[in-house]
């Protein structure tokens, strides 16, 4: 009887799941799809192109030159200028976007008002969900110097006395793209940072505020 109980249980136990072998298959099927069939495409940068967009054309026909694009790359005039701009951005973004959402984090927890709070991070998530191509037309909307809004209100103000090119500039080129990546990205930076302070003990605001510290700084964000 013993044994026979043994055995039902071992049954059991090595039965196969479909449901959990569906749901890891999907995540397996997105990776596969979405990262690791688009590598196949890094062959474009050993081979000669004709700059036609047939990607697999180019894959499939077009001929191997080996590290020839790479040299032509390095060695070309705007290289410098090219690999500056790319380091001094991600600088940019780290020394800038990166503490931004956080700052914002906390000052949405300082919020009284759950109401408003719910407007604020409804509005700055929104961007987020706006494609990068649909975002770039919005911000060259804003910019452009032929009825654009941000020149529109400078001319109202009476702070220009004519528009500014600010797409055509290189002096505002910087400004633009770090502008734009807060804008986009701050509203959904900041939830991770939103829910570990949402996540804090009680406790600990209570001890705080026993110890001298603001009485703001007992308030919980409440979603």
């Amino acid at each position: 009887m013993g044994d026979t109980a043994k055995g039902t249980r071992r049954k059991r136990h090595h039965r196969f799941n479909w449901q959990i072998f569906i749901m890891a298959m999907a995540g397996v099927i997105f990776l596969l799809v979405f990262s690791y069939i688009p590598m196949f495409g890094i062959a474009i940068a050993f081979k000669d192109l004709d700059y036609s967009m047939n990607v697999m054309k180019d894959l499939m026909y077009k001929p191997w030159v080996g590290m020839s694009n790479f040299v032509k790359f390095v060695t070309d005039a705007q290289f410098g200028s090219v690999m500056y701009n790319t380091l001094m951005l991600g600088i940019l973004e780290l020394v800038i976007t990166f503490p931004i959402p956080i700052l914002f984090a906390l000052l949405l927890n300082e919020l009284r008002s759950s109401r408003f709070r719910k407007v604020v991070q409804t509005t700055t998530y929104f961007p987020y969900f706006i494609s990068w191509v649909v975002f770039a037309g919005i911000v060259q909307m804003f910019v452009s110097s032929d009825g654009g809004f941000i020149n529109d209100v400078l001319l109202h103000l009476g702070i220009i006395s004519q528009p500014i090119s600010f797409l055509s500039q290189p002096a505002y080129f910087y400004p633009i793209i770090i502008i734009s990546s807060v804008i986009k990205g701050t509203g959904w930076g900041s939830v991770v940072y939103v829910s570990a302070i949402a996540g804090v003990d009680q406790e600990i605001y209570e001890a705080a505020h026993i110890d001298g510290a603001r009485p703001t700084a007992g308030r919980r964000l409440s979603w």
